[in-house]
């Protein structure tokens, strides 16, 4: 384990996990531990060697400077298990049976989960979230869930849009629940460029346009690349374009501008 926070914070753990007594954990009592691991408040930045704890029943990491789990979910580790002079090797998926991850008050933008299907709590709320992936074919057990304080997160992927609008009450204004949290129009986020000066954002009622050209017309596209309004020159006042009739979540603003399209990224809230 590189961060010393977290080895020294494991260090707790050894009688518990060293089941041969030698007073090391290796990887393979790292794997066969089935409890609880908390490592709140500790100013942890790297987790590097908690994914070989693929059996932990429950992690709180809340409240440290973490910005990636990606290690942890999805992954498959490689145990090697000595018995005399015989050595095996297998590999396990990570967290396969984790049922309470707290990772609030960290730096986390994105939290990919849906290889977990034994989750029945999470708390990932004051982060930086920009994508959560929570669709594991499994939602109906967790009951206990918390995605609040993250401000860019305006779309959950999930099981089933009815269910967790009933169930998950603890998000944002502008956080939404869909079953494909895709990019519309096709491009990537990376390549969308703001091209012209727009404000606010998020927007309540109406965006504001900058350009030294005139505005001709705009569409405006939500996160599926569906085309939700038209806007042509006479409903384009003052380069100003009103989306208050428009439901939260975010949305994609095609403007041709001196015979160009651009693209823009809002929220509605």
């Amino acid at each position: 384990m590189p961060d010393a926070n977290l080895a020294a914070a494991m260090s707790d753990y050894t009688l518990a996990i060293d089941t041969d007594g030698d007073g090391e954990i290796n990887l393979e009592e790292a794997a066969a531990y089935t409890g609880a691991l908390d490592f709140s408040g500790l100013g942890i930045d790297d987790i590097s060697g908690l994914q070989y704890f693929t059996s932990a029943s429950e992690l709180n990491i809340s409240g440290n400077n973490i910005t990636d789990l990606s290690l942890l979910f999805g992954n498959e580790s490689n145990i090697t298990s000595k018995i005399g002079s015989q050595k095996k090797q297998s590999s396990v998926k990570t967290f396969n049976g984790l049922q309470v991850l707290n990772c609030s008050n960290n730096n986390l933008t994105s939290l990919d989960l849906s290889s977990v299907t034994t989750l029945i709590s999470l708390d990932c709320s004051n982060n930086q979230l920009e994508s959560l992936n929570l669709k594991s074919g499994n939602n109906a057990i967790l009951s206990s869930f918390n995605a609040t304080n993250n401000s860019s997160l305006t779309c959950i992927q999930v099981d089933d849009v009815a269910w967790s609008d009933a169930n998950w009450t603890n998000i944002d204004g502008q956080t939404s629940f869909n079953t494909n949290c895709g990019t519309a129009l096709g491009v990537d986020d990376t390549i969308v460029k703001e091209i012209i000066t727009f404000y606010p954002n998020p927007v309540d009622y109406v965006i504001n346009l900058k350009s030294d050209y005139v505005i001709k017309n705009a569409m405006m596209y939500n996160l599926f690349g569906q085309k939700v309004a038209v806007f042509n020159k006479e409903s384009i006042i003052n380069n100003s374009i009103n989306v208050s009739n428009s439901t939260k979540g975010m949305y994609f603003l095609k403007v041709e501008i001196n015979g160009q399209i651009h693209v823009i990224k809002f929220v509605k809230q």
